[in-house]
């Protein structure tokens, strides 16, 4: 059965499965010692032994539960199973994601980012630092016009491809103008200090990898981690809570003092911070997505998605503007 895929190797670890339940891609399992996360592993083990000792730091802090590694009895993070494939067992815990319709949970998931992001740093290798955003932003607005010029010259075009050409100058400029304002901060000796410190990011900080448990709120599924202005995160939160929110200007700004609440702002990342919502950064993922898809399929979906996204650019807008017209943390 699919959902017994990688059980097979829990006997490494010494332990016996009494229940199975399907994860998320994954496979929980109750057993003796508690609960755990079976999973298929893809990644490098080398970036997963320093995953791990982010989490054990993290755990060491006092901001347990986390979900890091089990080594098996012969000291390894990965196991094979019967078929040589490699697999992972995590700790793991009972809970809920964060619920978005809850500003309680939301609050509470700022919170904890703070908190953690006090303690997550470790010794920087230069392998693991992300680019830089000046690239990102350079790379995704070439992309902007390549795209355009090939949906330009399509013949027949979809409802998609007409919502693309009637709104992609203005998200061109949006693009532009985030880009710019970037290139006048002092992001490069802010990304320098930071990453020479051993500022560590989730890289993917979604509602869906925030856990309430009984104990406190956990994040999880580090996977993506990597050296970088850990505001990166918080602007990743931010901007899937608030595209939820409609950009809620009030509530907005209450993340960001909740946030410098715990872990103060350094100079310049506040600033960086409101750049990084300002980019039109889901227009940009719903585009590319788009254009490295066969082109044959039905996109009645990401019709339906660009739609959304344009219902609310006034709202956005509203929201970039006055964050930066009333920029609070000076």
């Amino acid at each position: 059965m699919v959902l017994d895929k990688g059980l097979s190797v829990l006997s490494q670890y010494g332990m016996e499965a009494k229940n199975t339940y399907r994860g998320r891609g994954a496979l929980l399992v109750q057993t003796e010692e508690g609960l755990y996360l079976i999973q298929e592993f893809r990644g490098s083990k080398r970036r997963l032994e320093k995953q791990n000792e982010l989490l054990e730091n993290i755990e060491a802090a006092g901001y347990a539960p986390v979900d890091k590694a089990l080594r098996n009895q012969e000291g390894s993070l990965v196991s094979l199973d019967a078929d040589g494939a490699p697999y992972m067992v995590r700790q793991w815990m009972e809970g809920r994601e964060c619920d978005t319709r809850s500003r309680e949970d939301i609050l509470q998931g700022v919170r904890t980012l703070a908190k953690l992001h006090n303690v997550m740093y470790l010794p920087t290798e230069q392998e693991d630092v992300r680019q830089p955003l000046q690239e990102e932003y350079m790379r995704h607005n070439r992309e902007f016009r390549k795209i355009h010029q090939y949906i330009r010259q399509r013949r027949l075009k979809s409802d998609f491809e007409n919502l693309f050409l009637a709104s992609v100058k203005e998200y061109e400029e949006y693009g532009r103008e985030a880009a710019q304002r970037l290139g006048q901060s002092r992001y490069p000796q802010l990304k320098e200090y930071v990453t020479g410190q051993g500022a560590v990011c989730h890289g993917e900080c979604s509602q869906h990898n925030f856990m309430v448990t009984k104990a406190d709120m956990a994040l999880v599924h580090f996977d993506h981690w990597c050296y970088d202005l850990q505001i990166a995160d918080l602007a990743y939160y931010m901007r899937k809570i608030l595209e939820k929110q409609n950009w809620d200007l009030k509530f907005g700004m209450r993340l960001m003092e909740e946030y410098d609440r715990i872990k103060p702002f350094e100079r310049g990342e506040d600033y960086n911070l409101l750049v990084r919502l300002s980019y039109p950064e889901k227009y940009w993922k719903l585009v590319n997505h788009y254009y490295n898809q066969n082109k044959a399929l039905p996109l009645a979906k990401d019709r339906d998605k660009m739609k959304r996204i344009l219902d609310q650019t006034a709202a956005w807008r509203f929201f970039v503007k006055k964050s930066f017209s009333n920029f609070l943390f000076k």
